[in-house]
C-alpha cells in the first residue's frame, strides 16, 4: 500500500499578524495622538472662536473640524499605510466579509454581557458622550454624518487600531488589545470627566471596551487597517440611525 496517499496533510498555518506601519508612520502617530486626545478636545472651540472673530461655533462644526484636522494629518503622514493595507483588504474580501459578520455578533454577545453583569451594579451611567451627540444631531445631522461616519473611523483607526494595537501586538497580543480598548473608551469620556469634576462620567467608558475589542479583532483577523475602519463606519451609522 502507497503510504504516502494514507498521510493527512498538514494543517494550514495560521497567518501572522503583519504590521503595515512604519517606524516614520508610528512616529507621526504618537506625535498626533496627544493632540486628538487631548490638545484639540481643549482648545479647539477656542481656536475657532478666534478665527471666526468672536462667532461662537456651534458642536457640529468644532466636531467636523476636529476630524478634518486628524483626518488630512494622518493620510499626509501615513498614505502608504492606508495604500499598502487596501491592498491586502481587496485580495482577502471573503475574509474581511467573514471576520465582519463574526465581529458583529460577537459585539452583541459582549454587550448582552456587559449589560448583564452592570446591572448588578444598578447598570452603566449614561454616556455623556452619547448625550452630546444626540444634540448635535439635532443642530446639524449633515454634519455630524460625516463626521462620525466617514472621517472618525478613519482617524481613530488609525490610531488606536493601526498605530496602538499595531505597535504592540507583535509583542504582546494581551496588552494589545488591553491598551486599544482602554484609550479608545477614554478618549470618548474623559473630558466630560474633567468638566463635571467627576469620576463618574468615566464609567461610561465601560461602554466602548465592547467595540474596541472587536474592531481589534477585525484588524488582528484581517490585517487590513480597512476592515476595522469599515466596520467602525457601519456601526456609527446603524447607531445614529436607531437615534
Amino acid at each position: 500500500m502507497d503510504q504516502q496517499n494514507n498521510q493527512v496533510p498538514a494543517p494550514k498555518p495560521r497567518r501572522e499578524f503583519r504590521n503595515l506601519m512604519t517606524t516614520g508612520e508610528k512616529i507621526a502617530g504618537w506625535i498626533y495622538l496627544p493632540v486628538h486626545i487631548v490638545v484639540l478636545p481643549l482648545l479647539l472651540p477656542a481656536i475657532l472662536y478666534w478665527l471666526t472673530r468672536g462667532n461662537v461655533p456651534d458642536g457640529a462644526m468644532v466636531n467636523v473640524w476636529y476630524y478634518m484636522i486628524g483626518l488630512v494629518f494622518l493620510l499626509a503622514a501615513q498614505f502608504r499605510f492606508f495604500r499598502e493595507n487596501y491592498h491586502v483588504f481587496t485580495h482577502s474580501l471573503r475574509n474581511v466579509l467573514l471576520t465582519m459578520a463574526i465581529g458583529y455578533f460577537i459585539l452583541l454577545a459582549c454587550n448582552y454581557a456587559l449589560l448583564l453583569i452592570t446591572q448588578l451594579f444598578g447598570g452603566l451611567p449614561t454616556s455623556p458622550n452619547d448625550e452630546a451627540v444626540n444634540e448635535l444631531l439635532k443642530v446639524d445631522m449633515r454634519r455630524m454624518v460625516a463626521a462620525a461616519v466617514i472621517m472618525a473611523p478613519i482617524v481613530e483607526e488609525a490610531l488606536f487600531r493601526g498605530m496602538i494595537f499595531g505597535s504592540l501586538r507583535g509583542k504582546h497580543r494581551f496588552w494589545a488589545y488591553a491598551l486599544s480598548m482602554v484609550l479608545f473608551a477614554l478618549c470618548h469620556v474623559w473630558q466630560y470627566a474633567v468638566v463635571a469634576q467627576s469620576f463618574q462620567p468615566l464609567l461610561s467608558a465601560f461602554a466602548y471596551l465592547p467595540i474596541g475589542f472587536v474592531l481589534a479583532f477585525c484588524y488582528d483577523r484581517t490585517g487590513s487597517i480597512w476592515t476595522p475602519i469599515f466596520f467602525h463606519m457601519f456601526y456609527n451609522a446603524l447607531a445614529l440611525s436607531m437615534r
